[in-house]
């Protein structure tokens, strides 16, 4: 991964609470399980300036993405969530992937996009 798009990733990361949580229907983050022991293990490692976040996991290259939440039931649970995964995708649309082609006309690199995943915690 470049410099570039490390800093993408971090800077999307940065995002992702305040646009989950401007979604309708969305009371906040809630934590889970896997959330909250990857960063329990983070902090006990010693690393604090860490990007993980409780509610939020972000893999290392940003392509996958899973958000923990919880619903005030307002609205139908598809809507919202294909709501927040819209909003994750526009902070963090994927980072360019690519090989050069296999018939050697160059190597032209593609965003991936990121796979998002909601998980919801609660309604209510």
């Amino acid at each position: 991964m470049s410099p570039a798009d490390s800093r993408r990733v971090s800077d999307g990361r940065k995002d992702l609470p305040r646009v989950v949580t401007a979604v309708a229907g969305v009371i906040g983050i809630e934590p889970g399980i896997s959330s909250t022991m990857r960063v329990v293990r983070a902090r006990a490692q010693g690393q604090y300036d860490s990007p993980e976040r409780y509610g939020i996991i972000v893999s290392e290259d940003g392509t996958e993405i899973t958000v923990e939440v919880s619903l005030d039931g307002s609205r139908p649970v598809r809507e919202v969530v294909s709501d927040i995964q819209k909003a994750v995708h526009e902070v963090m649309p994927g980072l360019p992937v690519g090989a050069p082609s296999s018939t050697g006309r160059g190597s032209r690199a593609r965003p991936k996009p990121a796979k998002v995943s909601v998980r919801v915690q609660s309604i209510g």
